[in-house]
């Protein structure tokens, strides 16, 4: 009786490996099968190009005149028109530099390839912004901040302009005890968000130097950072402020945190 109980357990135990060997080796193929989500969208920086100049006249008479500036993005229809910030800076009297900072999003190709269109017709969109006084169009410069594509999100709900931006650090392009071909200046931004479950998009960016005799070099880096919204961001209860950081690469630009100046556009 003895032998056969301990040939019945012997075979229980048998069984019991065999089933747990199966069972991991179903969790070690589920685990390699999942692969990432892909971003049905993508969005991408566009250029724009002043399209009109109007002088207006304010209601009071104290207020003065003003100029309106239309600023156009031609849009192809494969793509969707998603966000536009127009901002300027006088760089002499009487004359502006006008900003822009655009993106459109378009479906990521790389989830259907075939599905590609050849658009016979574009959509013009257009962002205003308004100076002061009396500006013609030759004292203006339009500059498109310089922007990266990025991935739109799954479950993104809409997109628009971060206004708390901040400089967090700077430290040299080059690693300490290397020698580079170029150096420059890494900036570390830090980028408030309205949500935990938002997330941070692209930063389209420009950099310029400014030396005036006597004075030490200022560098002044004009920023516009997106975020994305994300559909449950209501539902969800954050417990500390949310925000998220981001570097940006200035090719021999040389500043610490004291000689940057940094400029936000909307």
């Amino acid at each position: 009786m003895k032998s056969l109980i301990a040939a019945l357990t012997l075979m229980t135990m048998s069984l019991t490996a065999a089933c747990g060997t199966a069972n991991d080796a179903q969790t070690s193929n589920l685990a390699t099968s999942i692969k990432p989500i892909r971003a049905e969208r993508v969005l991408f920086p566009i250029n724009g190009s002043i399209s009109s100049v109007a002088v207006h006249a304010a209601d009071a008479p104290a207020q003065g005149l003003w100029t309106e500036v239309e600023v156009e993005f031609n849009v192809d229809c494969m793509n969707k028109f998603e966000h536009a910030a127009v901002s300027y800076e006088q760089t002499a009297i009487g004359t502006y530099n006008i900003l822009v900072s655009a993106y459109v999003s378009a479906a990521n190709i790389a989830l259907n390839p075939v599905n590609v269109m050849v658009c016979q017709a574009f959509s013009i969109e257009t962002a205003k912004v308004t100076l002061p006084g009396i500006v013609d169009e030759s004292s203006m410069t339009l500059i498109n901040l310089n922007g990266k594509a990025q991935d739109i999100p799954n479950g993104t709900a809409s997109i628009s302009s971060i206004e708390d931006i901040k400089v967090v650090s700077t430290r040299s392009l080059c690693p300490e005890g290397t020698i580079c071909k170029t150096n420059g200046t890494v900036v570390t931004l830090s980028a408030g968000l309205n949500s935990c479950v938002n997330s941070l998009g692209p930063v389209s960016y420009k950099v310029e130097k400014s030396l005036v005799k006597g004075q030490p070099m200022t560098v002044t880096l004009t920023v516009n950072a997106l975020e994305f919204h994300a559909e449950n961001a209501a539902n969800v209860r954050c417990f500390a402020p949310a925000f998220a950081t981001t570097e940006i690469s200035l090719p021999m630009i040389f500043a610490d945190a004291d000689s940057l100046n940094l400029r936000v556009i909307q």
